[in-house]
C-alpha cells in the first residue's frame, strides 16, 4: 500500500484525529460538508447560463475571516565576494587551519556570510540541521543552480515572520526589517547575480492554521488564475521546478483528446469540494510527477505539523528587498482574495469557448482587491504589474506547457551539474518521506489534535 493510500486508510479507520485538519475542523466530516455543501449549486443548475464567465450570480468561495499570515521566505541566488570582503574570508580561512579544520571554498563562504549577518544582528546557521531549520536564517547550496564562474550559489532561508494586516508602511517595514538586513548586508558584502534557474519561494499559513475549507478556497483560485500568472514572468513559465498546477495536478480542468479541445472547471471545483481532509486535496495538488515538491504551489507542507504551509515556487530570483517583498504581498493579496468572497466568487458557470476564459486584467483586481482587504499598500503590486498584460491562448498554451515541461526542451546539464541535482531531489524525496511517516505515527499514535500552530515556512 502507497503512503498516500496508507494515509487515507488512518483515516478512515479513526486511528488519525485532528493531524491535518484546522481546529475548526476537528468536530467530524459532517460539519465541513454543512459549512461547503452547495458550494457550487445543484447539478441541474451545472448547465445554465453557458454564454460567458461571470454571468448570473455566481458562487461564493467560503474561506475563513480575514487574519494575519505568518510565511518564510527561500532566496537563491549567486553571490561573490567583494575585495574588501576577501579580508574576513581569508581571516576565517586561517581560522580553520589554525584549529586543523578543513573545509572547501564553499563552507569557507558560508561561514563568512553567518559571520557578516551576526554583525547586522541576524542569526543564522551554515548548512542547518532539520532541527534547526526555520528556526534561524539558513545558509544552503543549491545544486539545481548550476554553476556561474567565480561564484558561490546560495539558498538563503528565513525563520517564519509575520506579515501585520492593517498596519501602516512604517510599521509594516519594522516588522519585516529582517529581510531589509539581510538584502542589506548582502548588497554591501557581495556582487549579486540571478539566472533564469533562480527563484524566490514564499511558504504561508494563517497564524491558526490552515482549515479545509481555507485550503479548498485557496486551490479553487489557484486552478482558476494560475496561467496568468506566466503573464507577470514569462521566463518561468517553462522551468520544471515550478509546473503549473492547472496544467499538472489531479484537478486540471482542460483535456486536448481525440475530441479535440474541451475544459470543465465545475469538475474540477467539483473534486475540490469533495476532499474530505486536507491531506486528500494536498495530494491533488502536489501529484507524484517527478518530484511532488516542484509545482507552482507546493502543498507538501501540510503533511509536516511544525509547518501546514503552502509554497510558492513561481515567482523568478530577486535582485532586492523590494523584489522579495512584492512576491510575500502578491501572496498575501491572492490568499486573502481566495478567503472573502466580497472580492470573488466562483462563476456559476463558464462559457464553452477559450476568449471565455478569465483574463490577465483578472487576476490583477483580484490580487489588488486582496491586498487593500489586507491593508496593505499596493505600490510594489501595482509595479510588479505595470505594462504587464499577457493573455494566453489557452489551448495553445496548454499543448505547448505539455510539450514544453514534459519534454524537457532544455540543454543537457554537465555531470558534475546532473549529479548534484540528483543529490538535491534525493535529498528533497527523503525529505518528503519523513514528513509523510511522521504523519502516520502520529495518526498511528492516537493523538488528540491539540499540536502547536504550523509555521509559514517551508
Amino acid at each position: 500500500m502507497g503512503t498516500i493510500s496508507r494515509i487515507y486508510h488512518s483515516i478512515r479507520s479513526g486511528r488519525w484525529w485532528g493531524r491535518g485538519r484546522g481546529r475548526g475542523d476537528q468536530e467530524g466530516g459532517e460539519e465541513s460538508e454543512g459549512r461547503l455543501g452547495g458550494l457550487f449549486g445543484k447539478k441541474e443548475d451545472e448547465d445554465e447560463d453557458e454564454e460567458g464567465a461571470g454571468k448570473g450570480k455566481g458562487k461564493a468561495i467560503l474561506g475563513s475571516a480575514l487574519r494575519p499570515l505568518q510565511f518564510g521566505v527561500e532566496i537563491e541566488l549567486y553571490l561573490r565576494p567583494k575585495p574588501e570582503t576577501t579580508r574576513t574570508v581569508e581571516a576565517v580561512r586561517a581560522e580553520f587551519r589554525e584549529a586543523g579544520r578543513r573545509a572547501g571554498e564553499w563552507d569557507l563562504f558560508a561561514e563568512t556570510l553567518r559571520r557578516l549577518l551576526r554583525r547586522v544582528d541576524i542569526v543564522a546557521r551554515a548548512k542547518p540541521t532539520r532541527q534547526d531549520k526555520y528556526k534561524h536564517w539558513g545558509i544552503t547550496g543549491d545544486g539545481s543552480l548550476g554553476r556561474l564562474k567565480g561564484f558561490h550559489t546560495v539558498e538563503l532561508v528565513s525563520p517564519k515572520l509575520q506579515h501585520p494586516l492593517g498596519q501602516t508602511l512604517n510599521q509594516q517595514l519594522g516588522t519585516l526589517k529582517d529581510i531589509a538586513t539581510v538584502w542589506k548586508c548582502l548588497e554591501e558584502n557581495f556582487d549579486i547575480e540571478s539566472s533564469e534557474k533562480c527563484g524566490t519561494h514564499v511558504h504561508f499559513s494563517p497564524l491558526d492554521w490552515y482549515k479545509l475549507d481555507d485550503l479548498q478556497a485557496l486551490a479553487t483560485a489557484i486552478i482558476f488564475f494560475d496561467p496568468l500568472i506566466d503573464g507577470l514572468i514569462p521566463e518561468r513559465q517553462f522551468n520544471q521546478h515550478c509546473r503549473s498546477n492547472t496544467w499538472f495536478s489531479q484537478l486540471c480542468p482542460f483535456s486536448d483528446g481525440d475530441e479535440g479541445w474541451s475544459y470543465s472547471y465545475q469538475t474540477s471545483f467539483r473534486r475540490i469540494e469533495s476532499c474530505r481532509e486536507k491531506v486528500q486535496l494536498a495530494d491533488h495538488m502536489s501529484p507524484e510527477i517527478n518530484n511532488r515538491r516542484h509545482m507552482a504551489w507546493n502543498f507538501m507542507g501540510i503533511f509536516n505539523r511544525d509547518r501546514d504551509s503552502v509554497e510558492f515556487r513561481r515567482p523568478p530570483g530577486s535582485h532586492s528587498w523590494e523584489d522579495t517583498m512584492s512576491w510575500v504581498e502578491f501572496v498575501h493579496g491572492f490568499a486573502t482574495a481566495s478567503w472573502d468572497p466580497t472580492i470573488w466568487q466562483v462563476p456559476k458557470s463558464l462559457g464553452s469557448r477559450p476568449e471565455q476564459l478569465p483574463k490577465f486584467q483578472d487576476l490583477r483586481e483580484f490580487v489588488l482587491k486582496g491586498a487593500k482587504k489586507a491593508g496593505l499598500r499596493t505600490n510594489r503590486l501595482e509595479s510588479l504589474f505595470e505594462g504587464k498584460s499577457l493573455d494566453p491562448s489557452w489551448p495553445s498554451a496548454y499543448r505547448e506547457y505539455k510539450k514544453r515541461v514534459l519534454g524537457t526542451t532544455a540543454p543537457e546539464p554537465s555531470q558534475q551539474e546532473e549529479e548534484m541535482q540528483a543529490k538535491k531531489r534525493q535529498e528533497e524525496e527523503a525529505e518528503c518521506q519523513r514528513d509523510m511517516n511522521d504523519f502516520l505515527r502520529i495518526g498511528s499514535e492516537g493523538g488528540d489534535g491539540e499540536v502547536s500552530p504550523g509555521s509559514g515556512s517551508s
